[in-house]
């Protein structure tokens, strides 16, 4: 996924080229997730139970990541995207995605 123009707001961690979304205390983390597209952004779920990260508009899901495991998503397209867990709904973030 791409989201619009890059914010100054919270830019996730970098490790040699992939963006880091934590997942911990049933919450996101860091708010909103800044990427450029085609990063990889991993999903890292440190919490205590599994969690998804599915987008609103259904465009990704990462499907159930186990406490303790990793995944990873590239998104490719420009644009803001508002996700959310899936067995939590009340988890909620947003992923700005630019060129």
């Amino acid at each position: 996924m791409v989201l619009p123009a890059c914010s100054k707001s919270s830019t996730a961690t970098r490790a040699d080229s992939v963006v880091v979304l934590t997942i911990k205390d049933f919450a996101f983390s860091p708010k909103p997730v800044t990427v450029a597209a085609g990063t990889a952004l991993e999903v890292s779920n440190v919490d205590t139970t599994t969690h998804t990260v599915t987008a609103d508009d259904k465009s990704f899901d990462t499907g159930h990541i186990a406490a303790g495991a990793r995944r990873k998503l590239t998104l490719r397209r420009q644009g803001t995207f508002g996700y959310h867990c899936d067995i939590h709904n009340y988890m909620t973030g947003v992923i700005q995605v630019h060129n």
